[in-house]
């Protein structure tokens, strides 16, 4: 099973949700000795609006810059990104997963994506999330809503344990506006990925 398979699956995880993804992953572990082209989908493949990705010199990363979401955010250079139909961008960042490992990925995920709520705060909104996706047949575990800052950037966060531990991270944007990373961060062999992360939010400018 290809790379690309993994990072699809968990991809459509975090954009459509449990109920309809774990039909999919099934599939895919069920495939996993047989290597197959990466199939395109509709759901992470098609631009929203052009963005830029131009080079940071200084360090050394690329700048993503999208009219859409309002957002600046440097990432590494050997680190991919998508938009998707939803206004929303992952950055995905692939590291070796050993044959033996019965993990689905080892590397980065991490999807942005700006909205608004109808709830008196964000705090009462993203515990309604929360709960939303604790009740989700697929959901193993679901941590409590916790005050979580990465990178110098507060904000509010649970974990979704269902296949992986997938991080929802909240950050106000405005009395009704927020900004959402959604975050799978898995570092089998030591690669540094949580800093990776720290530094990704730490440029993220809105």
């Amino acid at each position: 099973m290809s790379i690309d398979k993994r990072v699809a699956g968990l991809i459509v995880m975090i954009l459509v949700g449990f109920g309809f993804a774990v039909f999919f992953f099934m599939v895919l572990r069920e495939n996993i000795n047989n290597p197959t082209s990466p199939a395109t989908n509709q759901n992470t493949s098609v631009p929203a609006q052009p963005t830029t990705a131009i080079p940071n010199e200084q360090a050394g990363w690329r700048s993503y810059s999208s009219n859409s979401l309002g957002i600046n955010i440097n990432y590494p250079p050997l680190m991919k990104s998508q938009e998707h139909d939803d206004g929303s961008v992952t950055f995905i960042l692939a590291g070796p997963t050993p044959a033996d490992d019965k993990d689905f990925f080892n590397g980065i995920i991490l999807n942005v994506k700006k909205a608004s709520h109808e709830s008196s705060s964000l705090a009462s909104f993203v515990e309604s999330e929360r709960d939303r996706y604790s009740k989700e047949s697929i959901t193993e575990a679901a941590t409590q809503v916790s005050e979580k800052t990465y990178g110098g950037k507060e904000g509010l966060e649970y974990t979704i344990t269902a296949l992986a531990d997938f991080r929802y991270f909240y950050i106000e944007k405005g009395p009704k506006d927020y900004i959402l990373l959604t975050m799978l961060v898995s570092d089998k062999q030591n690669a540094g990925y949580e800093d990776t992360v720290n530094q990704m939010i730490a440029s993220l400018s809105y």
